[in-house]
């Protein structure tokens, strides 16, 4: 493999390319001024703001980055129409704050379900055509839910460290 390349695989078996993004002229890369954010002087903590904004809160990912960050990052190093490329996407923020600011933006993930939620995130759906599959749901669920009975469901729960942290109840 070129030193200035790398593999992008499909751990289901799918197709192998190569990607060179370090040749490529049009490409512009930013880690070496990222050591420079933190003597900008700008607040980067975000107290307080909302972080569960548009389809930020779609899914209570682990790790997530604040979208304020990924925001105020991608307005720094990117222009309207520039391609961002966020190779461990998680859930989709980084993409998200890209369509908002104009971009286009690829994103990568080992995690199959981050890549679903992702995806879930950056779609776009026409409200009406939401509306219509909202009550088409609704309805299908209500019809599959008359009848039952529920009852107390005990579950022991595992002693995991920090586990309360990660998965809110």
């Amino acid at each position: 493999m070129p030193p200035c390349g790398g593999a992008l695989q499909n751990p289901t078996g799918g197709e192998v390319r190569e990607i060179e993004i370090f040749r490529n002229p049009y490409i512009k890369l930013c880690s070496n001024d990222l050591r420079e954010l933190g003597s900008m002087g700008e607040d980067w903590r975000f107290a307080g703001a909302d972080t569960q904004y548009l389809t930020h809160g779609l899914h209570p990912y682990p790790a997530r980055m604040i979208p304020q960050i990924a925001r105020r990052l991608i307005e720094r190093y990117s222009e309207r129409k520039d391609v961002i490329l966020d190779p461990f996407c998680g859930s989709g923020g980084v993409l998200v704050e890209s369509m908002l600011l104009g971009r286009n933006s690829i994103g990568i993930d080992i995690n199959p379900l981050a890549l679903i939620i992702a995806k879930a995130k950056t779609t776009p759906l026409e409200p009406s055509e939401l509306e219509r599959l909202w009550l088409e749901l609704r309805e299908a669920i209500e019809e599959d839910v008359r009848g039952l009975r529920f009852d107390r469901l005990e579950v022991e729960v595992p002693k995991i460290p920090n586990l309360e942290y990660w998965f809110k109840p």
